[in-house]
């Protein structure tokens, strides 16, 4: 069984384990978000929330501490609202994946659902990426395409969580099965 530490909202940290994936760590991000309570009971102690620490660095020690403790083979993260240092990023053999949830390198960083209405694009989507030390600059491993239609920002978001999980899950899946992945580099001409 492949050790991941996972790094986001609970929801995608549930539907892994649910996948039958070892889940060594649970970091989440420090925003609201369901399913807390419930990752609690099934992760018990291996569920690190940032909100519980006032500071920042407290929360990066305790990390740091789980990392050693329970060494990952696989780190995975869905919507971390923090750039993973790559000192974390280095302990997993099987390297650091990351859903983004543009077409990258299309509107790296945060709130690439506004941009991508606000450049008026008709298609937009979501990229499971390698994580680096740079962000949302990793090879790409998968995509998937969504409308933009008239949404909102807000509608945009919520819109793509469906397809950011599926391809989280099928690409932790492969990972897991040993499965070589096809790894695209980010074409820096096209980066926004």
């Amino acid at each position: 069984m492949t050790r991941i530490a996972y790094f986001g909202l609970p929801l995608g940290a549930l539907l892994l384990e649910k996948d039958g994936a070892e889940l060594t760590l649970a970091a989440l991000s420090p925003t609201d978000a369901p399913g807390r309570r419930r990752l609690d009971r099934i992760l018990g102690d291996r569920v690190l929330d940032a909100r519980d620490f006032d500071d920042p660095r407290a929360f990066e020690r305790a990390v740091e501490g789980r990392l050693a403790e329970a060494p990952p083979e696989l780190i995975a993260s869905w919507y971390f609202t923090r750039r993973l240092p790559s000192r974390w990023l280095d302990r997993a053999p099987l390297g650091a994946i990351g859903v983004h949830p543009s077409l990258l390198p299309r509107y790296r960083g945060p709130n690439p659902f506004f941009a991508a209405i606000d450049a008026g694009d008709v298609v937009t989507g979501v990229s499971v990426h390698r994580l680096v030390e740079r962000y949302d600059e990793g090879d790409v491993l998968a995509t998937e395409t969504l409308p933009v239609d008239e949404r909102t920002s807000w509608e945009l978001a919520r819109a793509l969580d469906r397809p950011s999980l599926r391809l989280l899950r099928d690409v932790v899946r492969r990972i897991r099965g040993g499965e070589p992945l096809a790894a695209a580099p980010q074409n820096e001409a096209l980066a926004s």
